[in-house]
């Protein structure tokens, strides 16, 4: 583990602005919209059309990548009674010069069951996407930039066939796409001490990091990546920044997985379990959000918007140099 130490200061103009416009995004998911998942298909469905309109309004042409769940699944005794497809958002803007070389940024716009608002888990991380491709869709990028709002990443679909990252990911692998770089944006939020979560056990308590930095993660085929991240992130994010480069294994398949489970709780697994060079971006989740961590208390004024705001201008700076033409050092 390693820390980094911000260096660039935004003025307060741009970052009062900015917490603005995340904020009105933020709301629109967890408070008009609310628990947004296949238990609750309405709001579901409010949620596909609101990153539709959002990625439209941007310029961008918007596809559906189908996700099929079959009702063995119960979460909290709500069963899902027969076959239903749901969708992953995917926008995308191809590149200039290198446009076989993509580029992914994602995050997961469900939320747990049918009780949960998801501020933090999901509707930040949506928000920075959204602004991220807002800023994104006219500049040069040389390599193709892809945007994906993905379904099913919440229980009990987590690391299941019918996670919509595991399916966007495999289709990938199977179309032979060379992804370059993907990073999961999954609760970016919260920069303090919110409180010991429920969920969490002694052993995995050891890893809390600082409660001011925001987290880069990655484990096996992530490891240049997340250099390459997370130094350009620190260049322009006034906040600290902490990366992570946690033990995996590999199972008989040849699927690469993470030593320690925690690593591997977004939409990246996948993609690192491939072999494409992935991270997720995140403020620990369950190891900082306390109680409101997959409650109904995740609530969009639980957010820090100003630093929000911050980060989201350093994940902007970071994915824009990935998208750039040229090679690593």
């Amino acid at each position: 583990m390693s820390q980094h130490e911000f260096r660039k200061e935004i003025p307060e103009v741009e970052i009062e602005a900015l917490s603005g416009r995340l904020r009105k995004d933020v709301s629109t998911l967890a408070t008009e919209i609310g628990p947004r998942s296949i238990f609750v298909p309405e709001a579901l469905a409010r949620s596909v059309h609101f990153l539709n309109s959002r990625f439209k309004e941007f310029g961008y042409d918007v596809a559906h990548e189908d996700v099929t769940v079959h009702p063995e699944y119960v979460y909290n005794g709500v069963w899902i009674e027969k076959t239903t497809t749901v969708f992953n958002i995917v926008a995308e803007k191809k590149g200039t010069t290198k446009p076989d070389e993509i580029v992914i940024l994602g995050a997961h716009y469900d939320t747990p069951g049918n009780k949960i608002p998801g501020a933090n888990d999901n509707a930040s991380g949506v928000a920075a996407m959204l602004e991220i491709a807002r800023v994104l869709k006219d500049a040069a990028t040389e390599r193709t930039i892809r945007f994906i709002g993905y379904v099913n990443e919440e229980p009990p679909f987590t690391w299941e066939e019918c996670m919509g990252s595991i399916v966007s990911a495999r289709r990938s692998k199977e179309k032979g796409e060379n992804i370059v770089a993907m990073v999961s944006l999954d609760e970016i939020g919260c920069y303090r001490d919110a409180g010991i979560s429920p969920w969490l056990t002694e052993k995995q308590l050891r890893a809390r990091a600082g409660n001011d930095s925001v987290i880069c993660m990655t484990y096996g085929s992530g490891d240049k990546l997340l250099e390459k991240f997370a130094k350009e992130l620190e260049r322009h994010a006034d906040v600290p920044v902490t990366a992570i480069f946690g033990h995996s294994r590999v199972d008989s398949n040849g699927h690469v997985w993470p030593t320690f489970d925690h690593h591997g709780y977004s939409d990246h697994m996948e993609y690192l379990g491939l072999g494409y060079p992935a991270l997720c971006v995140t403020d620990t989740g369950p190891f900082r959000y306390g109680d409101h961590y997959h409650t109904d208390s995740d609530t969009e004024d639980k957010l820090d918007y100003p630093i929000l705001a911050k980060v989201t201008i350093g994940l902007e700076a970071a994915v824009r140099d990935l998208v750039t033409e040229r090679d690593e050092d």
